[in-house]
């Protein structure tokens, strides 16, 4: 990513220290628990910004591991200020496309950081994530949603960042599925506005989820439950 993007989201630390957490990264934590995030969990954070998501994840996995990486070294420096003290948590400064990263996660987060990465990268982004992502393991991204991001250049273009682009199922599942991925889950739903303003993306890896085993039949209520046990052992949300 270019110098001029580091340099903004340098310049842009301070703001993000003077907001602090809000509504937005409790809901991602809402939907990360939903997904499956759980204590003990090897976690990969990209776009940490200067740790305000970090530090929700940080006390969501006291007994696992966090990897918190961001492109802007002054933001990290925030974030390593933040999260001083807690010795389960490790920064990475730098493209993590281009860095070399240590290991695999049970879960990769994306906390709204997507539609500020070029188009032009994600099919490298998307394919680097694959490699880091254990085989059972999710990639859970939150953007804002696309429809909700073209009434903001329309509308309130003063307060876009350097770059902030829609981001299209269409554009962005072509290389999920190089990558050897699929979309496993995705919704969009209302968190500053009256409508669909934030989406949720959720990846697996496609060779993964090839096995698959007969359920007990739902008859009765012996049955319903023993099928929804099974689903919710395969880690489905809420047994559907």
């Amino acid at each position: 990513m270019s110098s001029h993007v580091r340099s903004f989201y340098d310049a842009f630390a301070e703001k993000q220290v003077r907001t602090g957490i809000n509504l937005r990264h409790r809901r991602i934590m809402d939907w990360l628990r939903t997904y499956g995030l759980k204590d003990g969990m090897n976690v990969l954070e990209i776009g940490c910004g200067v740790g305000t998501q970090t530090a929700l994840l940080a006390d969501a996995v006291p007994n696992g591991k966090l990897l918190a990486n961001d492109i802007s070294p002054v933001s990290v420096d925030h974030a390593r200020e933040r999260l001083q003290g807690r010795n389960h948590v490790k920064f990475l400064v730098g493209d993590i496309v281009q860095l070399p990263v240590e290991g695999t996660f049970d879960m990769i987060v994306l906390p709204d950081v997507l539609e500020h990465i070029p188009l032009g990268d994600h099919g490298a982004l998307i394919g680097k994530l694959a490699a880091l992502l254990k085989e059972d393991g999710r990639v859970v991204i939150h953007i804002p949603a696309p429809q909700f991001l073209d009434f903001e250049t329309k509308h309130r273009p003063e307060a876009l960042q350097v770059i902030d682009q829609p981001i299209h199922l269409h554009v962005l599942l072509p290389h999920v599925a190089a990558a050897g991925l699929y979309l496993h889950a995705a919704e969009h739903y209302s968190l500053w506005t009256d409508g669909p303003d934030a989406a949720v993306f959720v990846l697996k890896h496609y060779r993964n989820d090839l096995a698959f085993k007969s359920l007990p039949p739902p008859v009765g209520k012996v049955g319903q439950l023993r099928r929804r046990l099974a689903r919710l052992r395969r880690g489905d949300r809420a047994g559907q």
